[in-house]
């Protein structure tokens, strides 16, 4: 089933053109003719959880990467286990 790919809104067209690019790259495993991804949309992530969610973790994984943010958001998530 393809899917719709939320990316949080930064208003810029050229954000959103590169990653329409690099998703309509994306083929099906199931039928790699098809196109992985439905649609890309910008989306406010305050409106969005799941958007919102995944922009904290990546946050807080760029924070841990730089040296920043001891005993923040990246120890939560880090030791989380699905």
């Amino acid at each position: 089933m393809r899917e719709l790919v939320l990316i949080d809104d930064n208003e810029d067209q050229k954000y959103l053109d590169a990653f329409r690019k690099q998703f309509a790259a994306l083929k099906s495993a199931a039928n790699p003719e098809l196109p992985l991804v439905k649609k890309i949309r910008f989306a406010k992530s305050h409106a969005e959880p799941m958007l919102q969610l995944a922009d904290m973790v990546c946050g807080a994984c760029r924070a841990h990467a730089l040296g920043e943010g001891v005993g923040t958001f990246y120890d939560l998530v880090s030791t989380r286990r699905l």
